[in-house]
């Protein structure tokens, strides 16, 4: 979507207050590695995750005045950042459920129409997360059902469940 030099993708745990991300360079997961911190941190990505707010901000290359983010990719270089775009992704209650990072846009810095194009991607992910889950909640009840059972009520009415859900998606 963006010609910048990273994306972070942060998935938010209300309940711990937490975000955490999958550690990856030039694109590829490192391992198993889990970068993870406290929305109560001093960092731009809880900030946005705790308020709701969009973040965009740019540095004055000229001021010599420098954004440093604990880099995802390693977790131990800092990173400096030209300019960023913080936006959270809401369920239908409007709860942060993730948070997309979009560092040092390519040309310029980010506009009202990036604002607007992220908020559309986010709003698409939001839309994503929610039909994996209750993909999720089928696959898990008939984990434990019989196959006689799985043409039973319950197998209706959830296939019925996310017909009208797929509905609204579009």
């Amino acid at each position: 979507v963006f010609t910048a030099d990273k994306v972070h993708l942060y998935f938010y745990n209300r309940m711990k207050r937490r975000l955490w991300c999958k550690a990856r360079h030039d694109g590829h997961a490192i391992g198993d590695k889990i970068i993870e911190f406290h929305v109560d941190q001093d960092n731009f990505a809880g900030r946005c995750a705790a308020t709701g707010e969009t973040i965009n901000v740019s540095v004055d290359q000229k001021s010599g005045t420098k954004i440093s983010l604990r880099n995802v990719d390693d977790d131990v270089d800092l990173y400096n950042v030209r300019n960023m775009l913080c936006m959270s992704v809401l369920d239908t209650d409007n709860h942060c459920i993730a948070v997309v990072q979009v560092l040092n846009k390519e040309k310029g810095i980010f506009s009202p129409s990036d604002e607007d194009l992220l908020r559309s991607y986010c709003d698409q992910i939001a839309l994503l997360l929610k039909r994996k889950s209750l993909e999720a909640v089928y696959a898990s009840v008939f984990s434990n059902v019989s196959n006689t059972q799985k043409n039973s009520m319950v197998d209706t009415t959830v296939r019925e469940m996310l017909l009208e859900y797929s509905k609204h998606d579009n």
